[in-house]
């Protein structure tokens, strides 16, 4: 699909992208497909993201004026020849001093107030004389230079703007599913705070091998991200639900540990935390149970065997064999020691 379209949104609440919409592929999930085409360049294909930009900017703010200031995203786009002295950027078609479509090597100067968009929202008239030296002084390729040059003026700041949308721009841009639903429709009757639980694992439940912790998120207003907290320490975040991340607890210590999940929310910068839970980890021994570094082999299940029954390690007392509380659970000796040697030996969990 996506390679028909310069790009094309599938899922639950899809929408044109300069491309038509699949709502009912994809499932309740809103997310971009783009085709990669090798007879193009790289110019063609960040051309392809800007219409896939001006689409979603559009739909959001609810219109998209050609010809006037009507509202923040029209004044980034509007270019000096539909409204003389106005100009902002431009488009992804029309840089601020073109004249045709493409036009993206024009020698003419206009004025532009382009400079203000890279400290927006701090938006301000201040003019100065622009043309396509501006982003190509090389002439190596007008169009890539130009797109370049584009994005860097696209609104990167954190917070909320005076309009009540975030002035962060790219958010809307690649978290399409949080704002599928927010055409035409501000921040300025949301409160901001966020409410998050961690709903993988459960409290105290006994873990081992690599998880996933799972969290849940939600915000009346614009959600940023879900971190995870590791015994209080950071440990990763997540941008975009559903909100999981990998732990790997061999990187930690057998025995209890806390986990905690943190909401951030964009516009105010409020965070919330879910809370804590209780686990225990309990990883089994690494299986070159009699540590002659030759793993896995089937001396090791002899040597544990032999041990398990009281006879000796064949590696002696040094380096000598480990204890033959193998899955670390602090009974011992027990066949599930046995068990769980059998299972990591041939690749399975520690029981």
């Amino acid at each position: 699909i996506g390679g028909m379209w310069e790009s094309a949104m599938a899922g639950q609440g899809a929408y044109w992208v300069n491309g038509v919409a699949y709502p009912d592929a994809g499932g309740n999930k809103a997310y971009v497909m783009m085709g990669w085409n090798y007879e193009r360049g790289v110019g063609e294909a960040i051309h392809s993201f800007g219409h896939r930009s001006e689409s979603i900017m559009a739909r959001l703010y609810g219109q998209w004026c050609q010809n006037s200031r009507c509202n923040t995203w029209s004044r980034f786009a509007l270019f000096d020849q539909n409204a003389p002295g106005l100009g902002g950027v431009g488009n992804v078609h029309f840089p601020v001093n073109g004249t045709s479509d493409y036009d993206y090597a024009n020698p003419g100067f206009v004025q532009s107030n382009a400079d203000a968009w890279l400290t927006y929202p701090n938006l301000n008239d201040t003019t100065r004389s622009f043309n396509y030296h501006e982003w190509s002084p090389n002439d190596v390729d007008s169009q890539r230079e130009y797109l370049n040059w584009w994005y860097a003026h696209m609104p990167h700041m954190p917070g909320r703007a005076p309009d009540f949308y975030l002035s962060n721009w790219w958010r809307y841009l690649l978290d399409v599913d949080q704002f599928k639903n927010s055409a035409g429709t501000t921040l300025q009757l949301t409160i901001g705070i966020a409410t998050v639980a961690t709903t993988a694992p459960l409290n105290n439940e006994q873990i081992s091998g690599t998880i996933e912790v799972r969290a849940a998120a939600e915000v009346d207003g614009a959600l940023g991200r879900v971190d995870l907290y590791l015994d209080g320490v950071y440990a990763a975040s997540d941008f975009i639900a559903p909100y999981t991340f990998a732990w790997d607890t061999n990187t930690a210590a057998s025995g209890p540990h806390t986990l905690t999940t943190k909401a951030y929310e964009l516009q105010n910068g409020t965070e919330s935390t879910a809370p804590p839970i209780a686990v225990t980890v309990s990883n089994c021994d690494p299986i070159d149970f009699n540590n002659d570094t030759l793993f896995p082999d089937t001396t090791d299940v002899d040597d544990f065997l032999s041990v398990f029954s009281g006879g000796p390690c064949s590696t002696g007392p040094i380096p000598g064999c480990n204890d033959i509380d193998f899955n670390n659970d602090t009974l011992f000796p027990d066949t599930t020691d046995i068990d769980s040697l059998l299972s990591v030996f041939s690749g399975g969990a520690c029981l």
